[in-house]
């Protein structure tokens, strides 16, 4: 059984509140259950570590993180970065030949509200007001952006949308 899955490393970016951390376990636990080496990283978690407040050092922390377990041979799943620039300081510290594959999750405002709102680990992203910010910011940033796939979050199930992108990195 392989212990490498077709790509190297998976992007994957949305706004806040579109199933990222979801979507990024359910893919590592899927490929893992294939026999991959798997490694999941989340800007959340590096952030947390490192000083919340110090984005620019957090996104740098999570690109030598995942350049670190790209180069010990795991396939990557990462989720977190959604502007071009944030995606190239995580890329930048993949090894060279790395396939990058990149997936967007996309929500409309309103169901991304209603998610956050039911979920008790979230802060100032139940506040619509900030949540209309960051999806107007990530909408804008991400239009630079190349992506492998787009998923509508809001009406594809996380069963279908893990699915969906293991097609993507075996070449479905």
């Amino acid at each position: 059984m392989s212990t490498r899955s077709a790509a190297d490393l998976l992007l994957v970016v949305g706004p806040i509140a579109s199933g990222k951390s979801s979507t990024a376990a359910g893919v590592a636990a899927q490929l893992r259950e294939r026999g991959h080496l798997v490694a999941l990283v989340g800007l959340d978690e590096v952030a947390d570590s490192v000083a919340r407040a110090d984005w620019a050092a957090a996104h740098q922390v999570l690109g030598e993180l995942t350049g670190a377990w790209l180069r010990q041979g795991a396939t990557v799943v990462c989720e977190g970065p959604s502007t071009p620039d944030q995606v190239a300081e995580v890329t930048r510290w993949a090894p060279e030949g790395t396939r990058v594959v990149t997936v967007r999750l996309a929500i409309d405002l309103a169901a991304a509200h209603a998610r956050a709102q039911t979920d008790p680990s979230r802060g100032i992203s139940k506040d619509l007001a900030f949540l209309t910010r960051d999806h107007a910011d990530h909408d804008a940033g991400v239009a630079g952006l190349a992506v492998d796939l787009v998923i509508d979050s809001g009406t594809t199930t996380l069963d279908e949308a893990v699915s969906q992108i293991v097609a993507v990195l075996n070449g479905d």
